[in-house]
């Protein structure tokens, strides 16, 4: 399993305009975007179709400071522990486990310099990890202090249920420090890369990223379908919003209560009530969103296709997260059929008449004179 090329950016923050941000999947064309179409260039053609349950865990975990836990050894044994949780919550759902995540820097402890604490690929966190991936039969994603190449940087590490690496991504937004350094010596990271594990599209962001939305957005475009987010704080209200615009899942997990998961309209499918505690559900990831306000009329698609097609409505945004329990039906050739437009392509189409109306309004207008 390979994880989909991506071109390095133009730098990150206020080190590059944010005109220039892009991603290109090597599995999907796209051109650079200066942000007209907020909500992205991929096609619902080019996603895989068909229903894709996915049962996903994560947790909230409460490590240094909010604990006094600083032995690694203890932080590590405490987070497999989570996952044991996990795959005990998914079992007694009747349900197994397809993807995992811990929160950022879960095993790294307080004590130390950041050179001590760093780990490479192969290091003690993604090891142990990856075990427990082989016994559950599950992806996860290991959030560590990454070493490589004599360079530092806040890395989340995708592994799949064999193992193996899948792929990584090197928070492009670490937290920078009034000595020069970001986060004790971390490097920020240059991708935004998204990665196709065996139940979709995934991409990610770590904490900080919370607060710039270029990255996020570049996500949207390169097809992500969902959006894997370990923090130490919740960042609630950010990762709707995220979730909202961008019409992707987001899943959290963080030192603090609330953990979120948030469906691609922005509402939370479950959170965390407790420090150390485990959350799993059940998302699928063959969706589209739709829009219309005429419950009449989605109400009677609903009944014409018998059960097949699942319409979810969002009273307050007059959105429809729309999924389907038919392989032979996948959504996209349920929107094809019926000719119905997602809000991802009414947007990028509003987008398009709304900036050419704008070039026109900018263009010289001769003004008749007074006679």
């Amino acid at each position: 399993m390979k994880p989909i090329e991506a071109t390095e950016g133009a730098g990150i923050a206020a080190k590059y305009p944010s005109d220039q941000w892009t991603v290109r999947p090597g599995s999907v064309k796209l051109t650079p975007s200066r942000f007209s179409n907020l909500l992205g260039d991929v096609r619902m053609s080019e996603r895989r179709p068909g229903p894709r349950s996915a049962v996903v865990g994560t947790c909230t975990f409460s490590p240094y400071p909010l604990r006094g836990l600083n032995h690694r050894d203890v932080l590590l044994r405490e987070g497999l522990q989570l996952l044991d949780d996990m795959a005990r919550e998914a079992d007694a759902q009747g349900e197994s486990l397809d993807l995992v995540v811990l929160p950022e820097y879960f095993a790294q402890g307080e004590q130390g310099t950041l050179a001590e604490k760093a780990e490479a690929f192969d290091g003690r966190t993604v090891t142990a990890v990856a075990e427990r991936t082989r016994r559950f039969d599950t992806n996860a994603a290991v959030p560590l202090a990454l070493k490589e190449d004599g360079e530092f940087f806040n890395a989340l590490v995708f592994i799949d249920r064999q193992g193996e690496h899948v792929g990584t991504y090197r928070k492009v937004n670490p937290v920078p420090g009034e000595n020069g350094l970001c986060e004790s010596g971390v490097t920020p990271g240059r991708e935004v890369p998204v990665f196709d594990l065996d139940i979709g599209r995934v991409g990610a962001q770590i904490c900080f990223d919370a607060y710039f939305e270029e990255a996020w957005r570049a996500l949207g475009r390169a097809g992500a379908e969902l959006v894997v987010f370990p923090s130490a704080m919740s960042a609630v209200m950010g990762l709707k919003a995220h979730a909202y615009t961008n019409q992707y899942y987001v899943l959290a997990s963080t030192w603090n209560v609330p953990t979120v998961i948030v469906d691609p309209v922005g509402r939370e499918v479950a959170r965390t009530h407790d420090r150390n505690q485990a959350l799993v559900a059940k998302i699928d990831l063959d969706y589209c969103v739709y829009s219309n306000h005429r419950v009449d009329f989605v109400t009677e698609l609903v009944e014409k296709y018998e059960g097949r097609i699942h319409m979810d409505w969002h009273p307050e945004e007059l959105m429809w997260i729309v999924t389907s329990s038919d392989p032979s039906l996948p959504v996209d050739e349920f929107m094809k059929r019926e000719k119905l437009a997602t809000t991802r392509g009414y947007l990028a189409e509003a987008g398009a008449k709304l900036a050419k109306i704008r070039a026109e309004e900018s263009a010289p207008r001769t003004v008749p004179g007074r006679q």
